[in-house]
């Protein structure tokens, strides 16, 4: 069997930069916040807010401005981010010095906050408090608060907050139980996970956890590798790709892509010290990833540049074998083909009689669509075609593609499709779906 490399010389022209972070000179500082996490978007584009002064925090041009606002100066306090909406939650209050839990939202007609009238159905919501969390689980306005630390103490109390059209409204607050192993804690990361999911990950609760965990319906924990335990990383969601992005004190970044973590290895990172993490991307626009971290010299902004590493389907027809599902072919768990790793690929629907052969070559720009007959089709070429036997046997079959590490394959595309073979059928020859993958670091 040919090497895949043999096949990809030719896509040296087609490498693409592997995933790394990259600054833009310094401007003015600004602060997001104690934590320098209060930073996220609304439907104009980015927004944050100074906690310390009370303002709000504008980007313009390469740097930033602000303004004073209608929120109370506070320490310790939350910024939640729906879809359309940006929420400041509690605090240290500046004056007092005591615990709050007033709800601010930003009303763009008005370029400001307004107080959310206390009360309503599930009045008060949390107890007044520093240091919670709170994330969307997926396009609505419903928020997903956790833990902090009150008057009394560390709390580990799940709360979500429900839609509301107006500020004259009174938020709705409802809570659900915690899983005792979920422990109460601060410093913890909470955002938006694939598969319309809040994601928790570490903090503190007197030890540094490194346990995640995963909110949809009720808290489940995650049990598998995962990022060192840390406080105080920070996560965000990257819509554009559906992959929730981390970074770490260390310096490390993380991706979870709804299954399992990934540790990327992007270059040019610096040592994190709480920085503002954000997807500049609406709900219908592009973006990417940034940081914003204050250092000697001003606020620095990171862009990330991720993996090109991608799997596509390209032709979504399909062979129906009677009596047994669609042939269907996918990325196991959404695993990705990485440089030097092994590429899970999963064919469903293949009959128990049948043996499967795998299929990649370089892709072509002009793919041709072959029928063959029996609704089956295929879109390789079969010039340089490298095929490996998938082994046989009743259900899903696993096709594991391993991913030689070539630099000349980085950023090159190659096709894939599996054919079933099954002579007890009247379509004796099948195709699954023909997909193109992007190899990556």
């Amino acid at each position: 069997m040919r090497s895949i490399v043999n096949i990809a010389v030719a896509a040296l022209a087609a490498s693409a930069n592997a995933q790394s972070w990259s600054a833009a000179p310094p401007t003015p500082s600004v602060s997001f916040g104690i934590q320098g996490d209060l930073l996220g978007r609304v439907p104009t584009g980015l927004i944050g807010f100074d906690e310390l002064q009370g303002r709000t925090i504008w980007p313009a041009g390469a740097g930033w401005v602000t303004q004073n606002s209608a929120v109370p100066a506070r320490q310790f306090s939350t910024f939640a981010n729906s879809t359309p909406q940006a929420f400041v939650f509690g605090g240290l209050d500046a004056t007092t010095g005591n615990h709050r839990n007033d709800l601010w939202r930003y009303e763009p007609t008005l370029g400001d906050w307004q107080l959310m009238t206390a009360g309503g159905v599930g009045a008060p919501g949390p107890s007044p408090r520093i240091g919670c969390k709170a994330a969307p689980m997926d396009d609505s306005w419903v928020l997903a608060f956790f833990g902090g630390s009150d008057a009394s103490g560390l709390r580990g109390d799940t709360w979500f907050l429900l839609p509301v059209t107006t500020a004259a409204a009174p938020p709705i607050w409802t809570t659900i139980p915690t899983p005792a192993a979920l422990t109460p804690r601060l410093g913890h990361a909470m955002a938006r996970a694939p598969g319309n999911k809040v994601i928790l990950f570490g903090g503190d609760d007197g030890t540094v956890r490194g346990d995640t965990w995963l909110l949809q319906n009720g808290w489940t924990q995650h049990v598998g590798l995962g990022p060192p335990a840390a406080a105080d990383c920070r996560m965000t969601y990257d819509r554009g790709r559906d992959m929730t992005v981390l970074v770490h004190p260390n310096g490390e970044t993380w991706e979870w892509n709804g299954f399992v973590w990934r540790r990327v290895g992007a270059s040019g990172a610096p040592t994190w010290t709480a920085p503002a993490l954000v997807y500049t991307g609406g709900q219908y626009t592009a973006g990417e990833v940034i940081a914003a971290q204050q250092d000697a010299a001003g606020t620095v902004v990171w862009h990330y540049t991720p993996s090109p590493a991608r799997w596509d389907t390209t032709l979504d027809s399909t062979c129906h074998v009677p009596g047994y599902p669609e042939l269907e072919l996918g990325a196991w768990q959404r695993s990705l083909p990485i440089l030097g790793q092994t590429f899970h690929l999963r064919v469903n629907g293949a009959p128990p009689t049948s043996f499967v052969v795998g299929a990649v070559e370089l892709a072509s720009p002009f793919p041709i669509y072959a029928p063959l007959g029996c609704g089956c089709a295929t879109t390789l070429l079969g010039i340089d075609v490298v095929t490996m036997l998938v082994t046989g046997g009743p259900g899903p079959r696993d096709w594991l593609l391993p991913i030689v590490n070539g630099p000349q394959l980085l950023g090159a595309a190659l096709a894939a499709q599996a054919f079933v073979v099954d002579g007890a059928n009247p379509c004796w020859l099948m195709t699954t779906q023909a997909g193109e993958l992007i190899c990556g670091l």
